[in-house]
């Protein structure tokens, strides 16, 4: 997986978040988002699949697999292009499990945080893969909605995108 400057997020995945955002009892909520490469360096965001509320959770390949073949029925490896993470206040970007997973793999993640702090806010990160002499940077990239769908999700709840 390439780096990528942009990505597409579904009303259904912004709905998701901002219901996982609105069911938070103090707890982060971490989890894997699928999608597929749609016009070259765009990302479309299908659907996000929780797994665990510890943004540092150990990773086990396996359990990995099972959750999310009982989310996708056929799946392949590239369907997954990066993890998410929702709390109360902003996730800034950082080296968890879930990012090293993906980077021992050789792949470059999206990462999305999301928070309700005034108003629910999401932010979409892509990063660099480690070297020997530099560590990951990770650098914001644009969030894109399919027409009016945006619309339809602010009527229901103050939302905030962050653009680079």
């Amino acid at each position: 997986m390439s780096s990528f400057n942009t990505c597409r997020i579904l009303p259904s995945v912004a709905t998701k978040l901002i219901d996982i955002c609105n069911r938070l009892k103090g707890d982060n909520v971490v989890g894997l988002l699928s999608g597929h490469r749609s016009f070259g360096e765009i990302f479309d965001v299908m659907d996000v699949i929780p797994i665990s509320t510890n943004p540092n959770c150990q990773i086990d390949p396996e359990e990995i697999m099972k959750t999310i073949s009982s989310h996708i029925k056929v799946f392949d490896e590239e369907m997954i292009i990066g993890y998410f993470q929702v709390s109360s206040n902003l996730p800034k970007p950082q080296i968890t499990n879930l990012h090293k997973f993906f980077n021992e793999a050789q792949k470059i993640p999206l990462f999305i945080a999301a928070g309700c702090e005034s108003t629910f806010k999401i932010v979409a990160y892509t990063s660099t893969l480690p070297t020997e002499d530099k560590s990951v940077e990770f650098s914001t990239i644009g969030i894109t909605y399919p027409i009016d769908a945006l619309d339809r999700i602010v009527l229901a709840t103050p939302v905030e995108i962050i653009k680079n």
